[in-house]
């Protein structure tokens, strides 16, 4: 794709290395953790690498994504324009490792499990796209939404898949990396009530911003920021609520 060529990318670490993890005791500030320098800094502290070389697990995705597109729908079906994606588990594999690899240096591959779940499956009544559970067992269910391609999703469904899977990795990212000294635990905005609190937000809102200057050709980027902030609200307001009645 070679409007790729002219794109700059970074490589931002957002985990610390192994050697400075703490202790429940031990209070990390947010402003020590790396996407906190990279975001003050506009990236200059992250490394800068080649468009060809990170973006090229995307492109390889794409290329398969047509192929399969013709075995299945026929040689002389059109292939669509736009993103491509298949509702199957190599898709789900590729999409996370390339993500994994430009937005987390890697670092979640060994600590995260995976899956799709389909929309019948989860709780859509609280308008769920995907859901991450707790620090110990850090596991991401990807909502496969309804195909009327046959299994394919094209287009902004496409778009919307990638940006469900990246928020649901911003998710493992806070439960693995925040601090959770006792001071810190006692502050419920950080992490807020539905895990949407003002540090998920904080690397959400870099991660949105990133992949919207990468692949900005491709569609609207929208890591539900907004709709997030709103169900935090929500249950504040229903907190007040309750405490009133006592």
């Amino acid at each position: 794709m070679a409007s790729h060529e002219s794109i700059e990318v970074r490589m931002i670490s957002w985990l610390p290395p192994p050697e400075t993890v703490l202790s429940n005791d031990e209070h990390r500030p947010l402003i020590d953790l790396p996407i906190v320098e990279s975001l003050r800094s506009g990236g200059r502290a992250s490394q800068t690498l080649t468009s060809r070389q990170q973006l090229q697990p995307w492109d390889e995705l794409q290329c398969r994504m047509k192929q399969k597109w013709q075995v299945e729908r026929g040689s002389t079906t059109p292939v669509p324009r736009g993103p491509l994606l298949f509702g199957d588990d190599e898709t789900l594999d590729e999409l996370f490792g390339f993500l994994c690899q430009l937005f987390f240096d890697g670092e979640l591959f060994e600590i995260v499990n995976y899956d799709w779940v389909d929309m019948t499956d989860i709780n859509q009544s609280h308008g769920m796209a995907g859901c991450t559970s707790d620090p110990s067992e850090i596991e991401m269910l990807i909502t496969r939404p309804l195909s009327t391609e046959g299994g394919f999703y094209t287009g902004e469904d496409a778009v919307e898949i990638v940006s469900t899977v990246l928020h649901e990795m911003c998710h493992a990212y806070v439960q693995t990396n925040v601090c959770r000294c006792t001071d810190c635990e006692a502050v419920p905005e950080r992490l807020g009530e539905t895990g949407h609190g003002n540090i998920w937000r904080y690397v959400a809102g870099l991660a949105e911003k990133e992949i919207e200057r990468l692949f900005s050709h491709l569609g609207k980027w929208d890591l539900g920021l907004q709709v997030t902030f709103d169900k935090e609200l929500e249950f504040d307001y229903l907190d007040d609520d309750n405490d009133g009645d006592m």
